[in-house]
């Protein structure tokens, strides 16, 4: 699900604020946690589990590290552990295809290359819980409690997607108490239109102009071409990260 759909604008969201406005400010954070799993889910079912035993994993790691009596070599060990955990599963998904390439061409074996598909939000979701856990080691942050705030954090699909990467520090405030009401929905509202505009009417087709460029093939392509391509992806990956809502 793309924050641009029409599932996404007149289904999904819509009913989400309903259910939100309507729910308790003490059970917010599990409304907005159980959303954001469908939101996840909608477009990446089957690694849906994983990113709910990244949350489940770090939530453990940082609530050990931060227990009462843990010295410096359990804390070590623990960060340590966390570390290979998160980046271990970047290198399967990411790199393990190139190695086993890679081993095979350079010995003549005959491994298996698996073909994995990239998670969605892998690369943010993984480096924003790890920078938690690290806050939490420098004893710069205290480790979360509940583990649905933990993973309302983690997964919260404003910013899945696309981030940015949050602080642990900057969020836990808010994660306890937050202020709702009309002008703040409005404000969000309003960004999130701006945003969808420069998308929609600006970021696409620049992209189409783009990709137009290559349909020709690059070893053809006219230096006056090349440039507009290269100009016009330019202004697509600006608008894209700087207003997407």
């Amino acid at each position: 699900m793309v924050f641009s759909s029409l599932v996404f604008i007149f289904r999904f969201l819509p009913l989400f604020f309903i259910i939100y406005y309507l729910t308790p400010a003490r059970f917010r954070n599990f409304v907005l946690f159980v959303g954001s799993i469908i939101f996840y889910a909608f477009g990446e079912l089957k690694y849906t589990a994983l990113i709910l035993i990244s949350v489940i994993v770090n939530y453990l790691i940082a609530r050990l590290m931060d227990a009462k009596g843990a010295g410096e070599g359990r804390r070590k060990f623990l960060l340590v552990s966390d570390i290979i955990y998160n980046v271990g599963i970047l290198v399967v998904f990411k790199y393990l295809e190139f190695i086993i390439t890679t081993i095979n061409d350079l010995s003549g074996a005959s491994f298996t290359v698996p073909e994995l598909t990239l998670p969605l939000g892998i690369s943010f979701y993984t480096f924003q819980i790890m920078s938690y856990v690290i806050d939490v080691y420098r004893k710069e942050a205290d480790a979360e409690k509940s583990l649905i705030d933990m993973g309302t954090y983690l997964m919260m699909f404003p910013q899945l997607i696309a981030g940015p990467i949050v602080v642990y520090s900057d969020a836990a405030l808010a994660l306890k108490a937050r202020k709702v009401d009309l002008s703040n929905f409005e404000e969000g509202l309003k960004i999130f239109i701006l945003g969808l505009g420069s998308k929609v009417l600006l970021a696409n087709p620049f992209g189409s102009i783009w990709d137009s460029t290559g349909m020709g093939g690059y070893d053809v392509m006219s230096t006056p071409l090349a440039w507009i391509g290269a100009i016009a992806y330019t202004f697509q990956i600006y608008l894209i990260s700087t207003d997407t809502p």
